[in-house]
């Protein structure tokens, strides 16, 4: 079996502000496997890469995406909540980041989160697999959604597209569910895999991938390396690295 990956959450977003390419550049420094983002639709429906459905969190602005085009979006300071180093980082465009790991040379897997549930996104799947298909990225990309209908879509659009449902509490054989809907992996909290070996055991046999989030204490880390799951997604991906050093 391979190594279980590091997938950077956000980017290193415990060193650089999340969701931005600063973020996303200092994780493939550090030698991540995978990195994974979040997008939204702008006001112009195009595909910004942010966590929440608001700006508010993690910008010197307010509103919500979905009410903004991507040059308003553009005036605003992404960085300095995080530290005065990233003063005036910008919201990036998912292009704007394929952009980045092309220049880069990084040819990782991308983990790309639809945030289509407080504020849904009508056709936001279509544009995902435009740019997966304009950019040749089909076999480095996997889709996550706590959406899962999304999900179903996607593979509606793109039957070879692949597909991580995100969980954050126990479900019944959810082995079976993934299987339901066609998915490659399992996305779970992390204290769902950790506490349930038995999963892990299930997914193995039915060849279904865990990548499991948000891991960031050496602790837990061990005890998910020990197990052999595929994925592992970090706030520490320098963290998470040297772990696997030790128990891979």
């Amino acid at each position: 079996m391979e190594k279980t990956k590091v997938i950077a959450h956000r980017g290193a977003a415990a060193y650089a502000p999340e969701n931005t390419l600063p973020s996303f550049e200092k994780a493939v420094d550090m030698g991540v496997d995978g990195l994974e983002l979040d997008v939204h639709l702008s006001k112009d429906r195009e595909v910004v890469v942010i966590h929440d459905e608001r700006i508010d969190q993690t910008s010197n602005g307010t509103g919500f995406v979905k009410d903004l085009t991507l040059a308003e979006l553009k005036n605003f300071d992404f960085g300095s909540w995080f530290n005065m180093n990233f003063c005036q980082t910008k919201i990036p465009t998912l292009e704007e980041v394929i952009e980045l790991l092309d220049r880069k040379k990084w040819t990782g897997l991308l983990n790309i989160e639809i945030k289509s549930g407080i504020v849904i996104y009508p056709g936001i799947e279509e544009k995902l697999i435009d740019i997966v298909r304009e950019n040749n990225l089909g076999d480095r990309v996997i889709f996550s959604s706590f959406n899962h209908q999304c999900l179903k879509v996607i593979k509606e659009i793109e039957e070879k597209a692949e597909i991580g449902l995100l969980y954050v509490s126990n479900i019944i054989d959810p082995w079976l569910y993934a299987e339901y809907l066609g998915a490659a992996a399992l996305h779970p909290e992390f204290h769902i895999v950790y506490n349930n070996p038995h999963l892990v055991e299930k997914c193995r046999e039915k060849s279904i991938a865990i990548n499991t989030y948000t891991v960031d204490k050496e602790k837990h880390l061990t005890g998910l390396f020990k197990y052999k799951i595929d994925g592992i997604i970090t706030n520490k991906p320098d963290l998470a690295l040297k772990v696997r050093r030790k128990y891979q």
